[in-house]
């Protein structure tokens, strides 16, 4: 199953008007201190483990009505760990069309 993408811009207004956004950022330590998502949480994909995701979120594969984006620089890191995630049996994940770089030049939150 193709892993849907979506926009920055769309995940920002979905964290303005419910708030409780789930963004997983899978890029290393060094990259997301530098500039981040000021909502998105840290799990670098060369560590990536779907367990350390769900508990973080208080989440369960059997009720994966909550959707999850993921984030990397560009989008290659995302769409894999997205991928992960759906193997593991979490239908509802999206990656961040052009990750961070798109999500800069959108001029969007950041820290």
């Amino acid at each position: 199953m193709m892993i849907q993408e979506i926009l920055p811009t769309a995940v920002q207004k979905q964290h303005e008007s419910a708030g409780d956004v789930i963004l997983v950022d899978v890029r290393e330590v060094n990259e997301f201190s530098g500039v981040s998502v000021p909502y998105a949480k840290n799990f670098p994909l060369s560590t990536f483990e779907v367990n350390d995701v769900l508990e973080a979120y208080k989440l369960d594969l059997n009720n994966d009505t909550v959707p999850i984006y993921f984030i990397c620089a560009s989008g290659w890191r995302s769409q894999k760990a997205a991928e992960i995630f759906q193997e593991a049996g979490y239908e509802k994940v999206f990656n961040v069309s052009g990750g961070m770089q798109r999500w800069l030049a959108d001029k969007l939150p950041r820290h």
